[in-house]
């Protein structure tokens, strides 16, 4: 008769059901979401790529990823949207959301991180795959431009917390 490790036991069974939500939650994104610019994607991504392409002037280029648009300075989304022009010659507005998407495994793995610091039980953030991959904010999920801008504020957010303590 084997013997179970009773924390062994409960950390797999952690591991496994966050798995199970994790690809859940992707395989949705990966379903639904959609190659098409929507509401801000049209002035923020598109326009930002028009402008670069046809700029012929270094400097001018460079003060096109420190522009304005609206209250907000998207360097980081532009940076994104430049990368991904050069590497396929096009831009997939799919791969944005995945993208954007992606910084909720890295504040997961920011989180998980701190209880082995710690030595904490890791059964006991059960609820955090609930917390972080559930479809409640499902007009930034499925939103390029808003995933990659708003939720990797998110993984700086956490980042600054994990470098501060």
């Amino acid at each position: 008769m084997l013997k179970f490790n009773r924390i062994k036991l409960l950390n797999c069974f952690f591991y496994l059901f966050s798995i199970i939500i994790i690809v859940n939650f992707f395989s949705n994104i990966f379903l639904f979401s959609f190659n098409f610019p929507f509401y801000d994607d049209y002035s923020v991504e598109l326009d930002f790529i028009n402008r670069f392409i046809k700029e012929p002037d270094y400097i001018n280029k460079i003060k096109i990823f420190f522009e304005q648009v609206n209250e907000h300075r998207l360097l980081y989304n532009r940076i994104i949207v430049l990368i991904n022009y050069l590497f396929w010659g096009e831009l997939n507005f799919k791969v944005y959301t995945i993208f954007g998407n992606l910084s909720l495994l890295l504040i997961f793995y920011l989180v998980l991180s701190s209880t082995k610091k710690e030595n904490t039980l890791i059964y006991y953030f059960l609820p955090i795959p609930f917390l972080l991959f559930n479809f409640r904010f499902h007009e930034i999920i499925f939103w390029p431009g808003a995933s990659m801008a708003n939720l990797h504020i998110l993984v700086f957010m956490v980042l600054s917390f994990k470098f501060l303590y």
